[in-house]
């Protein structure tokens, strides 16, 4: 069926050699294994073998592990909602002052609202967030139980869609004060 398709085609030498080519390719394939030619067995292994679906792979017959790197810059595996929060800490120092807190606001609201997502109250994510960020960035002064408490009454008389935003401002000015501090 496919040599009488390709048959059909205009005149052109590229398609009469890959018409060729593809009706040499369906004879050997329908050979025995171990009787295919090397191209064959190439192809037939091209389209059997799973590919790497990219950074963390889980195929069973591919192990993808090597950490990609972007000009002899490894980056580090971003799996959880705060890794990717503490690489967009870091690299809003990159970015020019009038952006950078619009930046860290864009991008801490992206956490809150994934870890509501997941079923966690707003506070919660709050609670998470900065705790992650005491971990991660070595921060001196914990935050107090008072202090989260009082970060649960701020949030406590507001509606939804406010707690995502006050949660939002809470962790920014945490990061601001705690983890940025003078070193933007």
């Amino acid at each position: 069926m496919l040599g009488s398709v390709f048959t059909e085609a205009p005149d052109s030498a590229t398609a009469d050699l890959s018409a060729k080519r593809l009706e040499v390719l369906i004879d050997t394939l329908g050979q025995p294994l171990d009787q295919l030619s090397v191209d064959a067995t190439a192809h037939l292994l091209v389209h059997v073998v799973p590919r790497p679906s990219g950074r963390g792979d889980r195929s069973a017959y591919v192990a993808v592990s090597a950490a990609s790197t972007r000009g002899d810059k490894a980056e580090p595996d971003l799996t959880s909602p705060f890794d990717f929060l503490e690489r967009d800490v870091l690299l809003a120092k990159r970015r020019p002052e009038e952006e950078r807190q619009d930046y860290l606001r864009e991008k801490v609201g992206r956490v809150i609202r994934f870890l509501k997502y997941q079923g966690n109250s707003v506070f919660d994510g709050v609670e998470r967030c900065v705790r992650e960020r005491e971990d991660r960035f070595k921060v001196q002064d914990i935050t107090s139980e008072a202090e989260m408490e009082q970060y649960r009454a701020e949030l406590g008389g507001l509606t939804m869609d406010e707690q995502e935003g006050k949660a939002t401002e809470i962790v920014l000015e945490f990061i601001n004060k705690q983890v940025v501090g003078d070193t933007l």
